[in-house]
């Protein structure tokens, strides 16, 4: 062999042990890393769990906040048969072109998932769940199953809790669940869901440690939440983001926590809970309970038909609706209208009316196109209370609305905002006014009737409630009523 090949050679040879040597020296260092930081978030659980034993104290527990004090009425009026804005208005709006596009119609990702969670298959323990219609198999360290409040709830015994959950491998478990957030697209609640119905599979029947270990997971998973404690047991703290009504709550570091029971009646008669004042060093996220995008649950389809009659013609209507999405809904506590205006409908839902209306409004003008949408939602759906419906306040996402057999103002503008929204593409804010809501779209300057100024722009009323009222028409007795307004995206692709 030449002598320059074998110089070749020996370099050669020499920069791989050069570049394996390099490696390994990597390899090393990461590992050393990985074992600091993994040192450290021991340190920081067995701080905690020193903390836990000592640093509680009594807050005070206050009664849930109503939304709105002023009750609304048992019916709603039928407009008079008065003069219309419409009648003598020389429409200058364009033709719609609605949109005849279909949205993908999201599946449970349960393959990707399962092929995720196998990467963890050995030496766990497979522990199944059953969510909204999906089955999926997490992979959870066996020493969990020797976890239990022992004696009755206390410092000491949920500091003990605590300390034997995080001298498990739960981190494994931690990132199973990130995976399944991502994968099944779930927002802040969801996971919390997610969360405890994992919880409740290990400790089944055990309220107590299917609380305790939902806290530890959620933790872990970065949320402050936090469990407080009286004689009749322990409860769930969540710091939500948004404003909720009709739940008890506690007050710390100037923050609400909101007592949740997921598997039962949320405790009413509760004066005052112990709890710890400041939280866990790696867990500082809220639970938010916006939706802007729908988590991929399974399909259980079901069916509703509208009819209604607009200009001496009839029409009817058959919309898809995805039971699951109904399931999770209910599970949702009352919250701000914006999180149920800004909720999108199902694929099922949005293909099914998408598929029917675009037909039967193309062709109209703007303001046609809104009217017609606004006679659908005042006519199709009959008027009920929640008190009556549900036996309590409670709000309808759009898909609720097509799914229950009655709805109430606030139900119809959330739905009617939708539709404007995306079959005409205008701007419409909701409107607030005490007792009652409604919704006020904008059609530019011009048009006659009732309507509201904000930001500079003159938005119509359009009231889904007002049977037979045309665009332009508030219903009289809050026509001189200051509303709040509630600030809407123009379109879902804006979300």
């Amino acid at each position: 062999m030449p002598r320059k090949t074998i110089a070749f050679l020996g370099l050669f040879l020499v920069g791989l042990s050069l570049r394996a040597s390099a490696q390994d020296d990597f390899e090393a260092w990461k590992k050393r890393r990985q074992q600091e930081y993994q040192n450290f978030r021991d340190e920081r659980d067995r701080e905690f769990a020193e903390f836990l034993k000592k640093h509680w104290e009594a807050f005070e527990v206050f009664k849930g906040q109503a939304r709105d004090q002023i009750p609304k009425p048992a019916t709603f009026p039928v407009a008079p048969d008065q003069p219309s804005p419409l009648q003598g208005y020389q429409d200058p709006s364009g033709r719609i072109s609605p949109p005849t596009g279909e949205m993908t119609e999201i599946r449970p990702p349960e393959e990707s998932v399962k092929e995720f969670f196998s990467l963890f298959e050995e030496e766990n323990v497979p522990t199944q769940i059953a969510f909204f219609e999906g089955n999926y198999t997490f992979f959870r360290p066996g020493s969990l199953d020797e976890l239990s409040l022992n004696g009755p709830p206390g410092n000491q015994a949920i500091s003990d809790f605590w300390a034997a959950a995080a001298q498990s491998d739960y981190r494994k478990l931690v990132e199973q669940f990130e995976q399944f957030q991502k994968e099944v697209g779930l927002n802040d609640w969801g996971l919390v869901l997610a969360c405890h119905q994992f919880a409740g599979t290990i400790f089944p029947g055990k309220k107590a440690e299917t609380t305790l270990f939902t806290w530890f997971l959620l933790n872990q998973l970065g949320y402050d939440v936090r469990v407080g404690y009286d004689k009749r047991g322990v409860f769930l703290l969540l710091p939500i983001r948004e404003a909720v009504f009709q739940l008890s709550f506690l007050r710390s570091e100037e923050r609400k926590f909101y007592l949740v029971s997921l598997d039962g009646p949320a405790p009413s008669e509760t004066s005052a809970l112990y709890t710890y004042p400041t939280r866990h060093p790696k867990a500082t996220r809220d639970v938010s309970l916006g939706m802007r995008k729908l988590p991929a649950l399974g399909i259980a389809q079901t069916e509703r038909r509208l009819a209604f009659s607009y200009l001496g013609k009839d029409y009817s209507l058959s919309i898809s609706i995805n039971r699951s999405l109904i399931d999770f809904f209910s599970t949702y506590p009352q919250t701000e209208l914006a999180v149920y205006f800004e909720t999108p409908l199902s694929a099922q839902a949005f293909n099914s009316l998408t598929a029917q209306l675009s037909e039967i409004l193309s062709g109209m003008s703007t303001v046609e196109g809104t009217n017609f949408l606004l006679r659908l939602v005042q006519v199709a759906f009959a008027y009920e209370k929640d008190d009556v419906q549900f036996g309590r306040e409670r709000p309808l996402f759009a898909e609720e609305t097509l799914f229950y057999p009655f709805s109430d103002c606030e139900d119809r503008s959330i739905f009617y905002a939708l539709l404007v929204r995306h079959f005409l593409g205008l701007e419409v804010v909701g409107v607030d006014y005490p007792g009652h809501v409604a919704t006020a779209v904008g059609l530019g300057a011009d048009f006659p009737g009732d309507f509201l100024e904000f930001s500079q722009r003159r938005f119509v009323i359009c009231d889904p409630t007002y049977i037979n009222a045309d665009m332009g028409m508030a219903m009289p007795r809050f026509r001189d009523s200051k509303p709040n307004v509630i600030i809407l995206a123009k379109s879902f692709q804006e979300l």
